[in-house]
């Protein structure tokens, strides 16, 4: 069975999907649109679950907090997890423990991992196998690495000949990524 929702205003309470309790294997996709006609797209497929804890995604070095649990919902074993990535070379995954201290496959659900080598901006995909049903969970997550420090520019358009000084200034800070409000400061 599938279902497609076409458009999706914004909205201030989570989308509730009705997914169909006999299938073995959920697909969704994530669509969304910018103003200029630009998009995106992240899919997630379960079971096994992909969860992504990530303290930090947005840095001006290398992300080394980041990490992610894999869950069977029928407390199944998980293996074949891999990661691949937009991001050159590949992040890597290490020290996965599965819940009773496993450190090899197949793990016993919940398996956590840790991802390490997030040296630029890209996204990191993670896809696992659950051993029982052979359903292959996946799901994706963005990181920024922004090392471009904000572009500062002065305008004064006009002047007074007095001790006064200028009349008139605009002060322009603009960025590849976000300005913190609380970031800008005028002495």
């Amino acid at each position: 069975m599938t279902s497609t929702v076409t458009t999706i205003s914004p909205a201030t309470s989570p989308l509730v999907l009705n997914l169909d309790p006999d299938e073995s294997l959920h697909t969704i996709v994530v669509r969304c649109y910018d103003t200029a006609g630009n998009y995106s797209d992240n899919i997630m497929k379960f079971p096994p679950i992909v969860n992504f804890t990530t303290p930090t995604q947005l840095s001006n070095t290398s992300i080394e907090d980041a990490t992610v649990t894999i869950t069977s919902p029928d407390d199944n074993d998980i293996d074949s997890i891999t990661i691949s990535s937009t991001i050159s070379p590949t992040p890597t995954l290490t020290n996965c423990i599965g819940d009773g201290g496993d450190t090899s496959s197949p793990y016993a659900s919940p398996v956590i991992c840790e991802i390490h080598g997030i040296t630029q901006s890209g996204t990191v995909q993670i896809e696992a196998r659950d051993v029982v049903t052979n359903g292959i969970g996946q799901n994706s997550v963005s990181f920024v690495i922004d090392t471009v420090p904000p572009v500062i520019t002065i305008n004064t358009s006009s002047y007074l000949v007095s001790y006064t000084g200028i009349t008139t200034t605009r002060i322009i800070v603009t960025d590849d990524i976000a300005i913190y409000a609380t970031g800008v400061m005028v002495s």
